[in-house]
């Protein structure tokens, strides 16, 4: 609900809702966390549709966002170097056909896509012939996945249709009873 002053005011209740969102982002475990009855969140539709609710919690999504300075550009630049980076351009063949990277080589883009980078040490060979060897095992971040999320955020692709507005199926169904029982009378 706003004011008079255009400032937002949540209930008491409301307020530990979007507290426990902002945590999260867990809808129906905000509504226990807030002590809301078992049956009463699952229907965290209802206090998650208020426009006041929705209010508060875009005005957080947006203090947290400035705090961290964060926005769509940036976020959108994180997807698409997790996308384009490619260890392909790390990669040195030798001439006998074995392989190594060289990290020295990494831009900062290459670096931001790693998800996991091990490095262990083993022995090749055994006894007086073992070598050291070191094994690097690397591990990217799914492209994939940050390509359906920069999808979805562009917009390219649509899950479900939204609807916005409010309709009063009770309305418009006794609506069209009585529309019904008069059409029988004049019959």
């Amino acid at each position: 609900m706003t004011t008079g002053t255009g400032k937002i005011h949540l209930s008491a209740a409301h307020s530990k809702v979007v507290d426990g969102y902002m945590k999260h982002y867990n809808k129906t475990k905000a509504m226990k966390d807030a002590g809301y009855s078992q049956s009463t969140s699952e229907r965290a539709v209802d206090v998650f549709n208020r426009t006041d609710v929705q209010a508060e919690i875009k005005k957080r999504q947006a203090k947290m966002a400035k705090r961290a300075e964060v926005d769509a550009d940036y976020v959108i630049q994180k997807f698409k170097d997790i996308v384009e980076a490619d260890l392909g351009d790390l990669l040195v063949i030798n001439e006998d056909g074995t392989a190594y990277y060289d990290f020295s080589r990494a831009k900062p883009e290459h670096m931001a896509a790693l998800s996991e980078f091990t490095v262990d040490e083993i022995s090749k060979g055994r006894g007086d012939d073992a070598v050291p060897v070191s094994r690097i095992r690397v591990k990217m971040h799914d492209k994939l996945r940050a390509l359906e999320a920069l999808g979805k955020h562009l917009g390219l692709f649509t899950e479900k249709i939204e609807i916005k507005g409010e309709v009063d199926l009770i309305r418009t169904i006794e609506a069209r009873r009585r529309q019904q029982v008069e059409d029988d009378r004049d019959d």
